[in-house]
């Protein structure tokens, strides 16, 4: 880690100096200056401190100086400026806290002290915000995303929410309309959670992320999520609702959701988890007719419409398919899954 400037870079706000009335707010490592008796001593190591104008933690003037009750939409990974504005926040409607690492203690302070119902919660895991503190925004939430980045540690299965979970959320938040959340799955498809998900009764957009399994890059997680693989799970969810009129219409699958480089030339193992991650969109035909047959498209937004199609005429079995003179490794990973570490860089793949 590098060490932080001891100058002071922030905005500088004094003698009651504020942004205007915030309804919609963004903040990710911010620089708040630190007030210190003599910043220009030799000795003065404090961050942010040196050119510092005010005599109080920057953070607390503006807790006390911002006019915070009109803020809907708040994004911030500091965990400390959320604990010191949070019980202001009486209009809040959005919070959204999993962009960066934060302490669960701290995260469970801080829901605690929302004074609204909020509409959209974004957290990494459910243990940041705990049931009883999500139940709390049952009446009015309607968009909920668990959802954090696969670690080298292996964590991440363990944290993924479990079926008796996912059962207290459909019967205590009935208005949710989008959910994204991660799933675990172990030599077979978790069909007990997605019976669970095909049960929200308003439910209309779904996202799953599946662990693509970066702990053992020459074991990638099975079964794996392809192009074949995610039209099937997307028939089971539909032809399992519990409604003959469900309102769901879309299913996005996200195999694999690798860490950021971090400092250095990233390894390969790194590049390996990028490369043979993977998305999977479908969605029922905007007919009526068909929609209500359960037709339905699937596609790889990260691909091209002639690669799409290939994939649909290679998952209906036609042996022939000549509308490609080669297939890209992205191509290959929609096609098959992904591919172990010690046989990877195929390249290109001709036929």
């Amino acid at each position: 880690m590098f060490p932080l400037p001891i100058v002071y870079c922030g905005f500088g706000f004094i003698e009651g100096e504020r942004l205007p009335i915030l309804e919609s707010f963004e903040l990710n490592a911010y620089p708040f200056g630190i007030h210190v008796p003599d910043p220009l001593h030799p000795d003065n190591n404090t961050p942010y401190s040196r050119g510092y104008p005010l005599r109080v933690h920057e953070m607390e003037y503006w807790k006390d100086n911002f006019d915070w009750s009109r803020l809907q939409h708040l994004i911030t990974c500091d965990a400390n400026f959320a604990l010191q504005i949070m019980p202001q926040l009486t209009s809040l409607k959005v919070f959204d806290c999993a962009k960066e690492y934060v302490p669960s203690g701290k995260m469970l302070k801080i829901f605690r002290l929302i004074p609204s119902s909020l509409e959209s919660i974004n957290v990494s895991k459910i243990t940041d915000i705990g049931v009883e503190n999500l139940l709390r925004h049952g009446n009015t939430l309607r968009d909920l995303t668990i959802h954090q980045e696969e670690n080298y540690e292996g964590e991440w299965r363990v944290v993924t929410i479990n079926a008796d979970t996912l059962i207290q959320i459909r019967d205590g938040c009935p208005h949710i309309e989008e959910l994204s959340l991660d799933v675990s799955r172990i030599d077979d498809w978790p069909y007990e959670i997605l019976d669970i998900l095909a049960s929200f009764s308003s439910l209309r957009s779904l996202t799953i992320w599946f662990e693509l399994g970066i702990t053992d890059c020459d074991q990638p997680i099975q079964p794996y999520v392809n192009f074949s693989a995610a039209g099937k799970l997307f028939k089971y969810i539909h032809e399992h609702a519990t409604s003959q009129n469900t309102r769901l219409r879309k299913v996005t699958f996200m195999s694999g959701s690798p860490p950021k480089f971090g400092i250095g030339l990233p390894s390969k193992a790194t590049s390996w988890a990028s490369c043979n991650s993977s998305i999977f969109v479908c969605e029922l035909s905007d007919r009526d007719d068909h929609a209500t047959k359960g037709i339905f498209d699937v596609k790889c937004p990260g691909l091209t419409r002639d690669e799409n199609e290939y994939l649909r005429r290679f998952d209906s079995g036609e042996k022939h398919i000549g509308i490609l003179l080669y297939l890209q490794e992205s191509l290959l990973v929609a096609r098959d899954g992904p591919t172990p570490l010690l046989e990877w860089g195929r390249g290109l793949s001709w036929y």
